[in-house]
């Protein structure tokens, strides 16, 4: 038989209070903890592990793609420039034996639907013309005017209009564009140096080049010899310069980057 540690008493071995003083014979419970048990996979938590592994997903592509275009953008920027920050093309050759090459405002529209606070348009985009006549006893004439001036100018004259101009651009292959023609009847046109409507022109013997920041409104680009007489044969390359290209490379890359990072958290937490 047991004893009261308190009193010294005999007690029934079962018992929990001492029966003569009251005392606690099994001294203070300590409480116990467990673990709760894992349930396992339920439908709800398949659901909630589905659909951050779902969004996951979408956010990893689109981070890549982000990424890779922004490296591409910064690539571009940085190793297809000319001297002067422009992305030139390769040379194109047009030739037709009428008194004029032009590319119409359909090809060469400027958006008018830029929001108003934007100071100037040059500031955005600026565009770039190299040209030379392929026949060196004459100099080559490049104009750029407003619709209504330059078609104008050339109404009543024989010359041929660029309907389509296809180019498989490769940057590491010269490539010719394939342009296909539309030719307009007409006359002579004046001599195109004397008037004054042109918002840009280059003239001269061997290669001229055109620096150009484009006005809101549509536009035609006109090539002729600067003598106005028959038979055109010029070779033109053109660029722009974006000087906000290189922010935009690298919003595109940070970004993608950062999306990527959240991607591989939320895998992460999946797992």
């Amino acid at each position: 038989m047991p004893y009261c540690p308190k009193c010294g008493k005999e007690h029934e071995k079962a018992a929990r209070y001492c029966p003569s003083c009251g005392a606690d014979l099994l001294g203070p419970v300590e409480p116990t903890y467990r673990r709760r048990r894992d349930p396992g996979w339920t439908l709800a938590a398949g659901l909630g592990r589905g659909v951050a592994a779902f969004i996951a997903f979408i956010l990893l592509m689109a981070g890549l793609g982000l990424a890779v275009g922004g490296f591409a953008v910064l690539s571009v920027h940085s190793n297809f420039v000319d001297s002067d920050g422009f992305i030139m093309s390769y040379p194109a050759e047009f030739t037709v034996d009428s008194y004029a090459v032009v590319q119409k405002a359909v090809n060469i529209n400027i958006d008018t639907d830029l929001p108003i606070w934007i100071p100037d348009l040059g500031d955005f985009v600026q565009l770039k013309i190299v040209a030379t006549n392929n026949d060196p006893s004459k100099d080559v004439f490049i104009g750029i005017a407003g619709v209504s001036e330059a078609s104008g100018y050339m109404s009543g004259t024989n010359y041929h209009e660029v309907d389509d101009f296809s180019w498989n651009y490769n940057p590491w292959r010269e490539t010719p564009p394939v342009i296909v023609y539309n030719e307009r009847s007409g006359g002579a046109p004046a001599v195109p140096l004397i008037h004054s409507f042109w918002s840009a022109h280059l003239s001269g013997s061997g290669t001229q080049t055109l620096t150009w920041e484009p006005l809101l409104g549509n536009f035609w680009i006109v090539g002729m010899n600067a003598d106005g007489s028959m038979g055109v044969d010029i070779e033109v390359r053109m660029g722009v310069r974006l000087p906000i290209l290189r922010t935009i490379g690298g919003i595109l890359l940070v970004v993608g980057l950062m999306l990527v990072l959240i991607a591989l958290s939320l895998f992460r937490g999946v797992l």
